[in-house]
């Protein structure tokens, strides 16, 4: 099982090294057809830190400081604490069929943006981004992943590749320091979940050599929609099972 895992996780964070997001979500959605959320979150976390920290120390001078500070950090901190407290007091089953939602949702929202060729163009309003990345925050709180709502905010107004995936790497690094603080508050971060994270460093090292290879030498078009399509296929299979 664990090198099962290690495989997934290996998948996941390829694909974040490569996009720029997605880690969390793939590899949640995949996991949770071997294990419960709420017991791969907390090992989770700690190793998708660790490749934000590792894609943000290579080029630091790509991330949008101004963005993150002023207008995305301070709207995902009025969502987080919702989504953090709807992790702690939901039942499991209805964690995993809200989880399953999320994804099918986002999925779908994500495929038909790219099919009506919506990306890039003009950044959406403020109020509109404010309230999608509340959303994010919501969505992170809850489950470690913003998603498509803070993607689709970033997408519109950084149209450079690179300071789009610095910047959510960025945004990544700074919520889940915050989540893993929160985990470890609440007990759910111990030497056991740590010494589970570190089983995972072989897919982390994996990850990042692969995402690195993939970034620039495919097409993004053709490789979002691959991973998009995937988690609507599990999220479907998640919410039978849930």
């Amino acid at each position: 099982m664990t090198w099962l895992l290690v495989a997934i996780v290996a998948l996941a964070l390829a694909t974040e090294a490569a996009v720029g997001f997605g880690a969390t979500l793939i590899a949640l959605s995949l996991g949770s057809l071997v294990t419960s959320i709420d017991a791969m979150l907390p090992v989770l976390v700690p190793v998708n830190l660790a490749l934000s920290t590792a894609i943000v120390a290579r080029a630091p001078r790509a991330v949008s400081v101004r963005l993150l500070a002023r207008r995305v950090l301070p709207a995902m901190v009025v969502g987080f604490p919702v989504g953090f407290l709807a992790f702690e007091r939901l039942p499991r089953p209805a964690l995993q069929l809200a989880f399953a939602a999320f994804v099918f949702v986002l999925a779908a929202l994500e495929l038909w943006r790219m099919r009506a060729r919506t990306a890039g163009g003009h950044p959406p309003s403020a109020p509109v981004s404010a309230a999608l990345l509340v959303v994010g925050g919501v969505a992170h709180g809850a489950f470690a992943t913003g998603g498509p709502p803070v993607v689709y905010v970033c997408a519109r107004t950084l149209p450079d590749k690179a300071a789009f995936r610095a910047t959510l790497s960025a945004l990544w690094l700074v919520s889940n320091a915050a989540l893993v603080v929160a985990y470890a508050l609440a007990g759910h971060v111990t030497l056991s979940t740590l010494r589970a994270s570190a089983a995972l460093l072989p897919g982390l090292a994996v990850g990042l050599v692969a995402g690195d290879l993939l970034y620039g030498r495919i097409p993004e078009r053709t490789f979002r929609v691959s991973v998009f399509v995937m988690l609507l296929v599990v999220a479907a299979v998640l919410a039978a099972r849930a």
